[in-house]
């Protein structure tokens, strides 16, 4: 007995890869700093805000922080 029929529409639901945590460079492709002449800013993520106002960090800010690990869902896949 099968469970779907041929030309069947379904949605498969996963989790993905799990790449623990990750740097700002490889999590949100931030293009970091130059890499020569000692500059000591290689991948690093920069400013994160302002100074006395607002004086908090912006709002979706890319931070470093776990990556992968999370519920995907591919829809409308052809059986």
């Amino acid at each position: 007995m099968t469970i779907f029929h041929e030309g069947q529409l379904v949605d498969v639901i996963g989790v993905s890869k799990g790449k623990s945590f990750q740097g700002v460079v490889k999590k949100h492709h931030v293009d970091g700093g130059p890499a020569a002449h000692g500059s000591m800013f290689h991948r690093r993520i920069g400013s994160i805000g302002m100074r006395q106002t607002p004086g908090r960090p912006w709002k979706n800010q890319a931070m470093p922080g776990h990556l992968g690990t999370d519920k995907c869902t591919l829809q409308n896949l052809r059986s």
